[in-house]
């Protein structure tokens, strides 16, 4: 089974989507030999910081209800993606997910 990277967009909590990190997704598959989901959360201001990490908290928990290992699993972002993720892992760690 390859592993699976979850990849979160930067763009300053408001700004970037799945669409413009395509390429980056594609080129991270084939490098790290991995599948790579690029992870869609809500934006400011419609929505809150908080409502975006429960998307990707989502994301997350999806990942490991379709039956792939939490060691398997790879979260990783730029920028505002950065951020959610130490939060997404935070919140795995301490028994969240």
């Amino acid at each position: 089974q390859r592993p699976v990277v979850l990849y979160l967009h930067g763009g300053a909590f408001c700004l970037g989507t799945t669409q413009s990190y395509r390429h980056l997704g594609y080129t991270l598959a084939q490098e790290a030999q991995a599948v790579v989901l690029l992870a869609e959360y809500r934006l400011l201001p419609e929505a809150t910081i908080p409502d975006a990490l429960e998307d990707c908290h989502s994301a997350y928990r999806a990942i490991l209800e379709a039956g792939v290992p939490p060691e398997r699993v790879t979260v990783a972002g730029d920028s505002a993606g950065g951020n959610l993720t130490v939060q997404l892992l935070q919140r795995a760690a301490a028994g969240a997910d």
